[in-house]
């Protein structure tokens, strides 16, 4: 992966000081991610989305694509706030 950086969620702040940390984390937030090619790591980015629906998440989509926002929140538990198009 080109450009990327992992930083442990406890030193960010400390890396990268209180103003960026909480900017970053707002541009995180307003990533759109696709959930056909997320990485459960990606997913649990999202909102509402823990390790169980994650999972879930992954293996439903091995079985089939997502083919759009209310085929994924049908066939998960995926919150439908989170959706977006």
């Amino acid at each position: 992966i080109n450009n990327a950086a992992l930083i442990c969620k406890d030193n960010f702040r400390t890396f990268y000081g209180f103003t960026y940390a909480t900017r970053a984390q707002f541009a995180a937030a307003q990533e759109k991610i696709n959930i056909n090619l997320a990485t459960i790591w990606e997913l649990r980015l999202i909102k509402g989305v823990g390790e169980q629906l994650a999972n879930n998440i992954s293996l439903e989509r091995k079985r089939k694509r997502f083919d759009n926002g209310d085929d994924l929140c049908m066939r998960t538990k995926f919150p439908k706030d989170a959706v977006s198009l």
